[in-house]
């Protein structure tokens, strides 16, 4: 166990990071433990026992809800129960498709040509494969799915175009939001995307498992995306080249904060979500078909919830200690203090 000055802070992911900075500068005490940099102790003048959090989740959620969360299957029934958007989907066995399901696979890439497949019980990105269209495809991509699925279950869910938008919610209340988009490298006509990857992920700017600005863009993963013949192509000058699929900050993406863009249905369905979930501080993540302004209209945004995280990075700025960015952790550490 550790004190204050002997936390070693660049070891530790933004969020977490940032949490320990704003607890220190408020006059808190704060302990961390080797085993896992992500859990404190936080002692609170005037409390009498510390509070325990796992980075952005707080003590005042419950087990059954972080349980819930990390079930897509549960978590969309949950929604779509409640009227909220949510994407048509089938639950499969992970490994080899068996003969019975077959059939109903062929019929669901009938209705929605492209797919996409995840685990039904992992995050950041991992094992999910986009634009699957066939079943030969499909085999591949279950195959994927599978190797981060601890229960052994898939998800196929019709693949749903448009911006990834991300709500924060914390005390059940909108407080922030950033759009994501995929990791991508720009060319400069010498250069293949392969290689571009690398000169990318040398950047000061990128590292490992959410420990520095950006995540570093994991290559097997964009060779899966992009194919032996799209990795060795070679962008023009200033073309900018999308290296993978998915949003995902985790797979390299980048974040751009758009909070004054949300409109007010968008932030109350973000709300609508955390409280039927029982999240008090959550990730809801949608995507829309157009960029959201504050007068746009459900029309206008078509938005799907496509994931809930219960324990959302609450990085949503591109500087990560600019003032608003200081607001939402001390707005994360008021609620975790009215424990």
């Amino acid at each position: 166990m550790a004190w204050n000055q002997d936390i070693d802070l660049s070891k530790m992911k933004f969020t977490s990071r940032l949490i320990v900075e704003r607890a220190l500068a408020r006059g808190w005490q704060v302990r961390s433990f080797e085993t896992n940099l992500s859990i404190f102790l936080l002692y609170i003048p005037g409390k009498e026992n510390p509070i325990k959090i796992f980075s952005a989740s707080p003590p005042q959620m419950s087990y059954p809800a972080v349980k819930i969360a990390k079930d897509k299957y549960i978590t969309n029934q949950l929604l779509s129960n409640a009227g909220l958007p949510v994407p048509a989907e089938m639950l499969l066995p992970a490994g080899i498709i068996e003969p019975l399901n077959i059939q109903k696979i062929e019929k669901f890439l009938k209705s929605y040509p492209q797919v996409v497949v995840k685990p039904l019980d992992s995050a950041h990105g991992k094992g999910i494969t986009v634009n699957v269209g066939t079943i030969e495809h499909l085999k591949q991509a279950i195959d994927i799915a599978s190797e981060h699925s601890s229960r052994g279950r898939i998800i196929v869910q019709e693949q749903i175009e448009g911006h990834d938008i991300r709500a924060v919610c914390i005390n059940y209340k909108f407080v922030d939001s950033m759009a994501r988009s995929p990791a991508a490298v720009t060319g400069d006509g010498q250069h293949t995307i392969s290689e571009l990857i690398e000169i990318t992920n040398a950047s000061s700017e990128r590292g490992e498992n959410y420990k520095a600005r950006l995540n570093m863009i994991p290559k097997d993963k964009a060779l899966q995306f992009l194919g032996q013949d799209g990795m060795n192509k070679i962008p023009r000058l200033g073309e900018r080249v999308n290296a993978m699929g998915i949003s995902n900050i985790g797979t390299g993406g980048e974040r751009k904060n758009v909070k004054d863009n949300i409109p007010a249905f968008l932030r109350a369905m973000a709300e609508q979500a955390s409280a039927i979930l029982e999240l008090p501080v959550s990730g809801v993540d949608f995507l829309v078909s157009s960029e959201p302004k504050p007068d746009s209209t459900v029309q206008d945004l078509k938005p799907c919830i496509i994931e809930v995280n219960d324990c959302p990075s609450l990085t949503v700025y591109e500087d990560l200690h600019s003032p608003e960015q200081n607001e939402l952790i001390d707005n994360y550490l008021d609620y975790v203090a009215s424990y």
